[in-house]
């Protein structure tokens, strides 16, 4: 039998106003590198664009390298950081009119992570955590222009680790929280219970896009997680957005065969008739199961809406609206 999630919903987290340590940051050249951004847009060869798209994606890894801090406030770090990520929000919006471009993203995430991972500093780490902000950015871009390809791209792609024997899947951008993790726990007093994820709120980029929309791509990453052998994501802002409207909105359109046939690639199928099959069998799967189970923090009454939610979708309604 497929199991269903419990469905009782726990109050919103309330969210203070924006902390003081938060420094809202103006990136230079900003309007500039905009101009910069749509006339690539403009150009008439496919080749031209993806090759000004590779030098945008080298040009924001060279700034990365390039910034430093001597002070080993996590926050100072990470506030230093928000001019390159609203510099990187501004590019990464040439996706869509690139399909190529996804690839030079996932090489470009893949450098990052090889460039820092296994420092013991804390600048490199901080960097990393700004890589798994971006990482969810960009999926909610992808997810809001319905670029189903590209998120395929990006979630199915076999990324390179330094650190590991075996190539890894997209959860490797996950788990380098810790440090900034802790440190807005403890920050002012504030003891807040979300770490990282209230950063990210607090931070938000609104004009790319809204609260609702980055939390939805966090548990779309969690779904998709779920199809896929040695990969967990644990979608830490899922507290945020206790109705996941969103998600759920994805979910019920799975029952149209249109939509069904346009996203079963993100979950790793050639057809829908190989994605029934494998939704069925996970869906009855004990160490899934666990993972659905486990999908939530210590002290709250609830998870992120799972895909095996026999109160959103049933396996027999996949696909069965023309």
């Amino acid at each position: 039998m497929v199991f269903t999630l419990n469905s009782e919903r726990p109050k919103k987290p309330p969210l203070a106003g924006k902390p003081e340590w938060i420094v809202q940051q103006t990136a230079p050249q900003e309007t500039t590198n905009i101009t910069r951004y749509a006339n690539i847009e403009k150009l008439d060869s496919i080749t031209e664009k993806l090759n000004r798209f590779k030098e945008e994606c080298n040009n924001f890894k060279e700034a990365l390298i390039d910034y430093s801090s001597t002070n080993n406030d996590c926050m100072s770090v990470y506030n230093g950081l928000q001019s390159l990520k609203k510099d990187f929000l501004s590019f990464i919006k040439l996706i869509v009119h690139i399909p190529e471009s996804i690839n030079e993203i996932a090489n470009l995430f893949e450098s990052i992570l090889n460039e820092y991972n296994g420092s013991n500093y804390v600048t490199p780490k901080i960097k990393l955590s700004l890589l798994n902000e971006l990482f969810l950015y960009t999926v909610a871009f992808c997810l809001k222009n319905e670029a189903y390809e590209q998120i395929r791209y990006l979630l199915n792609h076999s990324y390179y680790s330094k650190n590991s024997i075996n190539f890894v899947k997209f959860n490797i951008f996950y788990n380098s929280n810790e440090v900034l993790d802790n440190a807005v726990k403890l920050k002012d007093g504030r003891k807040s219970p979300f770490g990282v994820a209230q950063y990210w709120m607090d931070t938000l980029n609104t004009e790319f896009c809204s609260k609702k929309e980055l939390i939805y791509a966090d548990i779309f990453c969690f779904n998709v997680s779920l199809f896929q052998e040695n990969n967990y994501w644990f979608p830490r802002t899922y507290v945020f957005d206790i109705d996941n409207s969103l998600m759920r909105k994805f979910l019920r359109g799975l029952k149209s065969k249109e939509r069904l046939t346009k996203v079963v690639a993100v979950f790793g199928c050639n057809t829908t008739s190989d994605f029934i099959d494998l939704f069925n069998k996970l869906s009855k799967d004990e160490k899934v199961r666990e993972l659905v189970r486990a999908a939530r923090y210590p002290w709250a009454s609830d998870s992120p809406d799972s895909i095996f939610n026999t109160d959103i979708v049933r396996c027999e309604e996949l696909g069965t609206i023309n």
